[in-house]
């Protein structure tokens, strides 16, 4: 039985440096011994890596002694290897963005059977705008419970409570540049009352 001998991750990325090495000229890189450079971190992941690969016969090493006069040759077997394990990775990717298109385009018409199971019809949303509804009428009076001023000092909140005086409509404190929202949360806090 033939034993197939495929790439790791690292052996892929270094037979990628001897492969393009700017040392080829324009070469098949197939038997040209070249200087490459280290993609690891680390020169003994590099060692350890390329040590794999003379191992199973898909690189070939010249001058092994001094490391800056090292050079690599990829094999005929290294190259097979090479090219299919780029032939994979790029199928992969190919598949990958297939699967995420198919998927949303799934889901997309399950969500529209579901709404065609359950028979009731998909209401469109409704318009935004029209805010909160109005809790006090322009008539009503406002009633300060406090007798001071509760709000810090030099704040929009002082000089806004400034606009308040007891016995005025809510008309007339909007009409001053007072604000609903104002209102409500003095209201809601126990400062005023409006009847």
């Amino acid at each position: 039985m033939a034993r197939t001998t495929t790439l790791t991750d690292n052996e892929f990325t270094m037979l990628t440096e001897v492969v393009y090495s700017q040392y080829h000229d324009g070469r098949d890189p197939v038997g040209d011994h070249v200087w490459f450079e280290n993609p690891f971190p680390t020169a003994r992941t590099a060692s350890g890596v390329m040590a794999s690969l003379v191992k199973k016969g898909f690189v070939e090493v010249y001058n092994a002694g001094d490391a800056d006069e090292r050079t690599a040759a990829i094999t005929a077997a290294g190259m097979a290897a090479y090219t299919a394990k780029e032939n994979e990775m790029n199928a992969k990717n190919t598949k990958t963005t297939k699967t995420t298109k198919t998927t949303a385009a799934k889901a997309t018409k399950s969500k529209a059977a579901t709404s065609k199971k359950s028979g009731k019809a998909v209401a469109p949303k409704a318009p935004r705008g029209g805010g909160r509804p109005v809790l006090h009428t322009r008539e009503q009076v406002i009633t300060l419970l406090s007798k001071e001023n509760p709000k810090r000092e030099g704040t929009k909140a002082f000089k806004k409570w400034e606009l308040y005086k007891n016995g005025m409509t809510v008309g007339e404190y909007l009409d001053k540049g007072g604000k609903r929202s104002t209102l409500r949360w003095d209201v809601l806090h126990g400062l005023i009352s409006i009847a």
